[in-house]
């Protein structure tokens, strides 16, 4: 959408605001969230560009946004910031929605259907998506009394680009390792 990750806000998992999930395990709030928030971004995106470009008066095709601007991608000067373009009503009678019509988006994200491995072939997609990653803890065992004491635990993982808030794809792993 172009806005600052600083006035970006994440509720995750309040049932207050959001709908009933079937709980959030193996990064699946992340993938199937994710993938909603995306689809639901690009829908505000879609309608706050279309404001712009009325305001503008260009093709909404010939806009850019960044940094809480959606501009004129040949002349970059001309913009307009998101909140003007969010306030400005898309019906001509304006006395009906005195505070403009709110941009309202939202989406739903199914995962592709999985398909069970069928042994004999060994082919099969039982999974959305697939997490890359291994951990190693070194330990030391008392072989007279059976106590282990772990020494040292490392974990690494390849999670691609974390595009929508890097901080929690990086705590999803961090707070992960220790309860296993």
């Amino acid at each position: 959408i172009g806005i600052p990750v600083a006035d970006v806000r994440v509720h995750s998992g309040d049932t207050g605001i959001a709908p009933v999930a079937l709980g959030a395990r193996g990064s699946r709030e992340t993938f199937l969230g994710g993938n909603a928030v995306k689809l639901a971004a690009e829908d505000a995106k879609r309608q706050l560009q279309s404001r712009a470009a009325s305001i503008l008066g260009v093709p909404v095709e010939k806009l850019g946004s960044v940094q809480g601007r959606i501009f004129v991608k040949s002349q970059p000067a001309k913009f307009v910031t998101i909140a003007q373009a969010a306030s400005k009503t898309m019906h001509e009678n304006a006395s009906a929605f005195p505070m403009g019509v709110p941009v309202i988006a939202s989406a739903c994200y199914t995962d592709p259907v999985s398909e069970m491995v069928d042994l004999a072939t060994g082919h099969g997609n039982p999974c959305p998506t697939y997490a890359f990653g291994t951990q190693v803890a070194e330990v030391e065992v008392d072989t007279d009394t059976g106590q282990v004491t772990v020494l040292r635990v490392v974990a690494a993982h390849d999670v691609g680009k974390a595009i929508i808030t890097p901080w929690q794809s990086k705590g999803s792993w961090k707070d992960r390792f220790p309860r296993v």
